[in-house]
């Protein structure tokens, strides 16, 4: 298939739609992959910073529990916030509506050494609320072209879930392709595959797209920082992303003619389902001499198409002129949330 028959584009799934796909209990939740986003806040005397940040361990203790969360180290920037230094500033982590988790730049750690250049920072805070689950970690991430999801809140607290493919890969980090509509909020999302998280967004690159780094490349530092910190794979996966393929219309064209318009066609998606990526192709072309399509957008359940199509010259000699006519297929990736 010829780079001009692909299309990519993404979906950001409202959080009440995935509020209306069934997820209640924190640690439900944090199974299926939305729960793992938790929104954090930073506060100094000059102002707040929003982001995103992920339960990564839970130490728990006879009457509370201590947690560990992983996030950027750039929503740290003490004098941005008009505070010298680091411990000055107070950090909250929300949980939902009614439970904040409170802590101070006192139990903020950063990676040195090799691992600094990260931009990755671990939150440490003692909870009476033990109802929160560590997320499940996954220590190899996707190559590049690979699909994965970033769960992160927007400005105004709400989460949504965005669709990304590796635009490049290192030892050390992820680069996607697709630049949020929305920043805020944006640092310290975790970055998924089926497997688990397998990373946050530590900074916004250029062209705004997210750059990941890699939970595998700060190994060291996590078992440094938290005590009794290992890797722990999902036994039952985040999502899953299946491939599929739909059948759209016949397309015919008369004996040397040429043809070209736009075209819908329906996908059908259950509750639970998302169509991050589309492409198309025609299939089983008969007395065709050109034909090429292109998928303009996905958009919900409809995919919209471009065609053009050229027919056969006719027969040097007296004889029918066969009608052109060719099947078009989509190819359609979608992101599948798992039933509770």
């Amino acid at each position: 298939m010829s780079s001009g028959k692909r299309f990519a584009i993404y979906l950001i799934a409202l959080a009440g739609v995935l509020g209306a796909a069934g997820f209640v209990s924190a640690s439900d939740e944090a199974k299926t992959g939305e729960g793992a986003a938790l929104r954090v806040q930073i506060i100094g005397r000059a102002g707040t910073t929003e982001g995103t940040c992920v339960l990564v361990h839970q130490e728990r203790r006879e009457h509370d529990v201590v947690y560990y969360f992983l996030t950027s180290s750039h929503l740290f920037d003490a004098g941005a916030l008009g505070e010298s230094r680091t411990v000055s500033l107070r950090i909250r982590v929300i949980v939902d509506d009614s439970t904040v988790i409170e802590t101070s730049g006192s139990n903020v750690l950063f990676p040195g050494g090799i691992e600094e250049g990260l931009g990755l920072a671990i939150v440490k805070a003692v909870s009476t609320n033990t109802s929160l689950a560590p997320t499940p970690v996954a220590m190899d991430p996707p190559d590049a072209g690979g699909v994965f999801v970033i769960w992160r809140h927007q400005g105004d607290g709400s989460k949504t879930m965005l669709t990304e493919r590796v635009r490049f890969r290192s030892t050390r980090l992820v680069v996607g392709d697709h630049a949020p509509a929305d920043a805020n909020g944006f640092l310290g999302s975790p970055a998924a595959v089926e497997g688990g998280v397998f990373g946050v967004v530590s900074e916004i690159g250029s062209g705004g797209a997210p750059v990941i780094a890699l939970v595998s490349a700060a190994r060291g530092f996590l078992a440094r920082a938290i005590p009794g910190w290992t890797p722990t794979a999902s036994t039952t996966p985040g999502f899953r992303l299946e491939q599929r393929l739909v059948q759209g219309p016949l397309l015919q064209v008369a004996c040397d003619a040429l043809k070209a318009g736009e075209i819908e066609v329906p996908i059908s998606l259950a509750p639970r389902e998302t169509a991050v990526w589309a492409t198309a192709d025609f299939t089983d072309p008969r007395a065709l001499r050109l034909g090429d399509i292109t998928v303009l957008s996905l958009q919900d359940e409809l995919v919209k198409l471009r065609f053009t199509m050229m027919g056969v010259q006719p027969p040097p000699f007296p004889a029918p002129c066969p009608q052109g006519q060719a099947l078009v297929t989509i190819g359609v990736n979608v992101v599948v949330l798992p039933r509770r």
